[in-house]
């Protein structure tokens, strides 16, 4: 979920932003794995891409987001959940892409399901 979701007000997002600045103000990038929750994307949000790609629309160009199948499709993003989110890590030897992030998406129906088979991965790099 892209913080675009939370339906916060102008100062309540400011303050989140300020708050993300000084957490990273000397400017290293901690390393942020975790489980469930809001992702850290990287380039954007993905739950749209999951939704497409699982139902057989490629997105790796413009293609799927245009494909007539994709407005009604949509509908479906919202049920995509964070799974977990797996960092680039120097100390244990795990580089994705250029610093990226792997992020593996499921829809809440399969994750109350306990059906993993269905989730989705996403790498996005800096």
């Amino acid at each position: 979920m892209h913080i675009r979701y939370v339906n916060l007000t102008e100062s309540e997002e400011d303050a989140y932003w300020d708050l993300l600045e000084e957490i990273y103000a000397d400017g290293d990038k901690e390393v942020s794995h975790q489980i469930l929750g809001h992702p850290e994307p990287i380039q954007g949000d993905m739950q749209l891409e999951c939704q497409l790609v699982s139902n057989g629309l490629y997105c790796g160009d413009l293609t799927g987001y245009n494909n007539p199948r994709a407005k009604e499709l949509a509908k479906g993003a919202e049920d995509w959940r964070l799974l977990f989110q797996l960092d680039s890590d120097d100390d244990a030897g795990m580089m994705w892409g250029d610093v990226g992030r792997l992020y593996f998406w499921i829809r809440q129906e399969d994750l109350e399901n306990g059906d993993f088979e269905k989730s989705w991965m996403i790498l996005q790099c800096f």
